[in-house]
């Protein structure tokens, strides 16, 4: 698949194997949002803030969520598996 990210107007090309065929296929990525992919985290924390229902990512589970992002990158790193104990 290639993909450039950040509400880029080039299209979207997925690339796969059909009977041993490399066979490419441009597909339409879905419409543009007035707010940008920049923007969201961004307004889901002055959401956050403001105490309004928000997608922000806060607390215990911000906290579960870096230490997973850490063990994948730790993985990565070392080769060997991770395990990450969150707790309820």
């Amino acid at each position: 698949m290639h993909w450039t990210p950040f509400d880029s107007h080039r299209p979207v090309v997925i690339r796969s194997d059909e009977d041993g065929q490399a066979v490419e296929r441009e597909v339409a990525p879905p419409p543009r949002s007035e707010i940008s992919i920049m923007e969201r985290p961004l307004l889901a924390f002055v959401d956050a803030v403001r105490g309004r229902a928000s997608a922000a990512t806060t607390g215990r589970r911000a906290v579960a969520e870096f230490l997973v992002l850490q063990a994948i990158y730790q993985a990565a790193r070392t080769g060997t598996p991770q395990t990450v104990e969150v707790g309820a």
